[in-house]
């Protein structure tokens, strides 16, 4: 594959590089191999220069030896300095024949030596008395000559080994000349091809990972690093367009959640407006105005009707005046032909399969899905304000109808007995006005006088009993209220010990409670002729509630269920209203103590869950 690739680029950088070291290479090689050459010629010229100087000192050892007619040494001498003519050194120039000074000088040291001195000194050998001292005369000039050509001759190996030591000093030159040409043009060569654009690239690299992905290279090269430019341009174009869509997939994902977030806010916000109007009624036109401002919407109509009608008791529009349906029936609206058109929209506000009325929207273009969600979510909420409304308009009804018997019960067990016990005794004060006989009138008149105040007092006691409410301090607060009140109305120290701060009741069990704390306390300060009164609520380890109000008094009788106007029947009443237990505990002289048990709702709950 990188092979494949590489065939497709006219110049390639690592063939550059290749040629390049390969190059120098070639030219370091070259110019050592020559200068090893010259230099071992260069160690043959020393060789042949100390040769040709031993030439002389044996042609002066030879003239030396037959000045003393010394013809042994003279023969030794002889044979020295013929070895030494015929030394390999001289080989080359003997063979050779080439025309150079250094081939003339040995040619004619050579032929002088072996044609005139050598045959002079073997003659000189043979010869004896004056013939010998004539030749040896004959001789030295001879030896002057063979001096002076032995002397060329050296002359002439010196100026050779010099020319080679130039000649070596030239072509190192030319070497390191041709090196440093070759370097200089490879150095060129690989900062164009190599060094910039590879400066190029990490350049754009480093920019890229700033973040500016913009950065492109430009290199007009066809090799590798060109590959290299052109895949990091494509790499740079492919990562700005998938940036580009994260980009816009971001921005949409962001206006989606804006979207989302302003429904979630509105939907919170009219949640929070239907569960705090408590005693207010529910705007609902705010709600739908609020609405179609979210979905810039304008025209949005909100249609409320009863289950039995045929004409919506509320009907607005959000920003306008609703569209005039007195000519249509409701019952049209509830079956399927009011269904969605391309003008209209519908969104029926439904709870537990009851029908409430409608949401419309009059709209050209078709509302999006999260608008519809949004509508249809609106619709619910409305749904379920209207639910809410009439469950508090039941529970209005039943706790008026709870309270009703609550009165009738309490008049009945007091105020009424009390009327009907005075209506006795005025029947018998008729009787004795009847019969004459006003003596017995006097006591049945201070019966009527106790009686109406016993009834007055009741009467009291019942008005203070209806009037009794529950603020924001709770049970606990009403309950201090009740203590204080039976303080200031009696003798009886009345204390409250309320350990149930961890614990949140209803508010029909606080009632029941502060009612019979009433009912108890009222019976105790009326009856028990006592001086402390103890009224303690605390938490049971099963998490009961338990309840105890007892006293210091003179106790109740044997069978108290038939003094009614003490009330026990009603807190009996209420004690299983709390699902609890009432039990009433009392000796003669040594007080009553009434204990309840019961278990609150929200214990109840937790536990069914």
């Amino acid at each position: 594959m990188v092979e494949s690739i590489r065939r497709q680029f006219t110049r390639s950088v690592t063939s550059t590089i290749t040629w390049s070291i390969m190059a120098i290479m070639v030219v370091a090689l070259l110019s050592i191999f020559v200068s090893y050459w010259i230099t071992e010629q260069g160690e043959l010229d020393g060789q042949a220069i100390n040769l040709s100087g031993s030439l002389r000192m044996q042609t002066y050892r030879i003239g030396l030896a037959s000045h003393q007619q010394d013809n042994q040494a003279l023969r030794t001498h002889l044979e020295n300095l013929a070895v030494t003519w015929n030394s390999s050194l001289f080989a080359p120039l003997a063979q050779r024949g080439d025309d150079t000074e250094l081939s003339r000088a040995f040619t004619l040291a050579n032929n002088h030596w072996q044609e005139q001195v050598k045959p002079l000194f073997e003659r000189i050998l043979s010869l004896s008395g004056d013939e010998k001292q004539q030749a040896t005369t004959t001789l030295l000039p001879l030896l002057d000559r063979q001096v002076v050509l032995t002397d060329k001759l050296v002359y002439q190996f010196q100026l050779r080994a010099e020319s080679r030591n130039q000649r070596l000093r030239l072509i190192q030159v030319l070497g390191l000349f041709t090196i440093v040409c070759v370097g200089s043009l490879v150095f060129y060569v690989l900062r164009e091809r190599l060094d910039r654009p590879l400066k190029e690239l990490t350049h754009a690299a480093d920019r890229f990972r700033r973040g500016d992905l913009n950065q492109r290279v430009n290199l007009s090269v066809n090799d590798e690093l060109g590959l290299l430019a052109d895949i990091f341009n494509r790499m740079g174009d492919a990562i700005g367009k998938t940036y580009e869509e994260l980009e816009q997939r971001v921005a949409s994902r962001t206006r989606d959640l804006q979207q989302q977030t302003k429904a979630l806010q509105f939907l919170l916000d009219t949640s929070g407006t239907i569960m705090s109007a408590y005693h207010t009624p529910v705007n609902y036109r705010q709600i739908v105005r609020n609405l179609g401002q979210l979905i810039e919407h304008q025209d949005i109509e909100v249609c409320l009707f009863t289950e039995e009608g045929n004409q919506p008791y509320y009907h607005q529009n959000a920003f306008g005046t609703a569209k005039d349906c007195s000519q249509r029936d409701c019952n049209d609206c509830r079956s399927t032909s009011c269904n969605t058109t391309q003008t209209e929209m519908t969104f029926p506000i439904t709870r537990d399969s009851k029908q409430f009325g409608l949401l419309t929207l009059h709209t050209k273009n078709t509302a999006s899905e999260w608008e519809q969600q949004l509508i249809q979510s609106t619709a619910d909420q409305i749904a379920l304000a209207l639910t809410l409304t009439e469950q508090k308009q039941l529970d209005r009804k039943v706790a008026t109808l709870d309270e009703r018997n609550v009165i009738a019960r309490e008049l009945h067990d007091s105020l009424a007995q009390a009327l009907s016990y005075l209506k006795i005794q005025v029947t018998r004060l008729q009787k004795t006005t009847e019969k004459g006989r006003y003596d017995l009138q006097e006591p049945i008149i201070t019966e009527l006088k106790e009686g109406l105040a016993s009834a007055y007092k009741q009467l009291r006691e019942l008005l203070t009993t209806f009037r009794l409410k529950l603020d924001e301090t709770g049970l606990e607060g009403a309950l201090v209220q009740t203590t204080d009140s039976l303080s200031e109305r009696s003798a009886m120290k009345v204390t409250l010990d309320y350990q149930l701060q961890d614990i949140p009741l209803s508010p029909s069990e606080e009632i029941h409670l502060l009612q019979i704390v009433r009912e108890a306390g009222q019976n105790a300060i009326n009856h028990s002729d006592g001086s402390h009164l103890h009224i303690e609520f605390c938490r049971l380890l099963d998490d009961q509630i338990l309840m105890v109000i007892s006293d210091d008094g003179v106790g109740m009788p044997d069978d108290p269920t038939k003094l009614n106007h003490y009330g026990l029947a009603i807190m009996q009443e209420r004690a299983r209203n709390l699902n609890g237990r009432l039990d009433i505990t009392s000796k003669p002289g040594a007080g009553t103590t009434i204990r309840l048990k019961f278990t609150p709702d929200v214990i109840s709950l937790r536990r069914a869950s």
